[in-house]
């Protein structure tokens, strides 16, 4: 089936059947805007106020319409990883999406060399992994909430960070084929965090094979997610 046709159909129905059913949008168009405005945002932190804005609607609306693309599995937040230690911490949350061909129709790309080169191929690339982690959490039946980001306002970021038992495990996420080291720099800071252990780190990248880049990091191939 042709892509784009399908994607087109999926983002028409959604609109004119399910969201007009929840919702009273009295213009379609701006809650279209609002999607493509959200795509070209995954995998960064959520801003309600910066979409209203620009979307000229109030941060209120913004609210309403993300917890019915949230209730419809469209988009996930993942939240902030907090601690009492951690006192720097971002405190906002970063938006995905579940499906990033959806990104990349509501953006406008139709060729995978574009979706691989382009300016946002991080973003794309780290939406993907997670998104393929928060789906293997709920077909299993896990709780997400143990899924986090680090991000402090020094600018020092962890993609993933998943907690279990008091176990800490942080994520990297890195479009390469080759995994360094210094790809893992930013983990240390979660080295003094209270009542809480930190395990073997990885970097998720396209590496052809596991590999031990210390005693404390590993990287493994992103088919392994």
């Amino acid at each position: 089936m042709d892509w784009e046709l399908y994607y087109r159909s999926y983002v028409k129905s959604y609109i004119e059947r399910d969201v007009r059913n929840l919702l009273n949008i009295k213009d379609e168009r701006v809650f279209y805007q609002f999607m493509v405005a959200l795509a070209s945002r995954t995998g960064q932190i959520f801003n309600a106020s910066d979409l209203a804005n620009s979307l000229d609607v109030t941060s209120k609306t913004i609210q309403s319409w993300l917890s019915v693309l949230e209730a419809s599995g469209i988009v996930f937040m993942l939240r902030p990883y907090e601690n009492n230690i951690l006192k720097r911490t971002i405190q906002k949350p970063k938006i995905y999406f579940y499906d990033t061909g959806l990104v990349c129709y509501l953006i406008g790309w139709d060729n995978p060399k574009v979706a691989q080169n382009g300016a946002m191929s991080g973003c794309l690339f780290e939406t993907f992994v997670i998104s393929e982690i928060v789906k293997s959490y709920l077909n299993q039946g896990k709780d997400t909430r143990q899924l986090f980001y680090y991000r402090d306002r020094n600018q020092k970021e962890i993609d993933l960070i998943i907690v279990q038992n008091d176990q800490l495990y942080p994520i990297e996420i890195k479009t390469s084929g080759r995994a360094t080291l210094d790809m893992a720099k930013n983990f240390s800071v979660l080295k003094d965090t209270e009542n809480i252990h930190v395990q073997m780190g990885t970097i998720l990248c396209r590496c052809d094979r596991c590999m031990f880049l210390s005693d404390t990091v590993q990287a493994l191939p992103v088919e392994w997610v």
